[in-house]
């Protein structure tokens, strides 16, 4: 069972703007969730909300041991925000995805005859 609540005018305006872009409703679910903690935090309207006060709440997430993928969806969410939804664009450079963990890119395939010769031998 869904619990439908009333709308504020901006959480009204960040579903248009996703549907509009043709986010996937699972996306806007997310998205709008999201956001949602995001105030519920600080018990205001993000629109009266800084970059001091999205730092601050990504270091909460962080010290709720938040998982790295729900990290990134607020991440996405919190910019889609700011940047599309209240014309703040460059509120983005506020808002920094996690750094990528670098993988070692490792050749698993199996050797081939081409692969095996030495450069000598061709």
């Amino acid at each position: 069972m869904k619990i439908i609540r009333p709308m504020s005018p901006l959480r009204r305006r960040m579903l248009e703007d996703m549907q509009i872009r043709n986010y996937s409703p699972h996306t806007i679910d997310g998205y709008l969730r999201y956001a949602a903690q995001f105030a519920k935090h600080f018990g205001t309207s993000p629109d009266r909300l800084g970059p001091e006060h999205v730092r601050t709440y990504q270091l909460h997430l962080l010290h709720q041991q938040a998982s790295k993928s729900i990290f990134i969806q607020t991440v996405c969410a919190l910019r889609f925000l700011y940047e599309t939804t209240l014309g703040r664009p460059w509120m983005v450079d506020f808002i920094p995805y996690p750094k990528k963990a670098q993988t070692q890119h490792l050749n698993h395939e199996p050797p081939t005859a081409w692969n095996t010769l030495s450069s000598n031998e061709l």
